[in-house]
């Protein structure tokens, strides 16, 4: 038997092993020159070098995680400071000696928090 894997991220990954396990012949189709999706590095944090989201990778097709969302929160309009989602976060150094908030507990959230407590003045999540 033949199997096609749309999308060369985790879950187009993950398949692609677990379908050789049962001797299925596999080829896994993506659309970017990188493995992994969502979790490939790239300063344009929009869309790859074909104007695909970064995101796009996802072995169902929902493309339910592939725009961000922000919550709203009574006050975000006025509020002066930078405002952005985990989607955009790129590196540390742009938080360095500043107060961050960091708002959701999944592991992005998580992740951000933790590696920004290095270079930031104050961080609550």
């Amino acid at each position: 038997m033949k199997v096609a894997i749309i999308g060369a991220g985790l879950a187009g990954l993950i398949s692609a092993r677990k379908a050789s396990q049962y001797n299925l012949e596999c080829t896994v189709f993506e659309t970017t020159g990188n493995l992994g999706g969502t979790w490939v590095y790239t300063e344009n944090a929009s869309a790859d070098e074909f104007n695909n989201p970064v995101c796009s990778s996802l072995f169902a097709s929902t493309r339910r995680f592939s725009k961000p969302k922000l919550p709203e929160i009574r006050g975000m309009e006025t509020f002066s400071g930078d405002q952005i989602h985990s989607h955009y976060y790129r590196r540390k150094d742009q938080y360095k000696n500043r107060r961050l908030l960091v708002v959701g507990a999944a592991p992005s959230g998580m992740d951000i928090s933790t590696e920004c407590l290095e270079v930031a003045q104050k961080v609550r999540n």
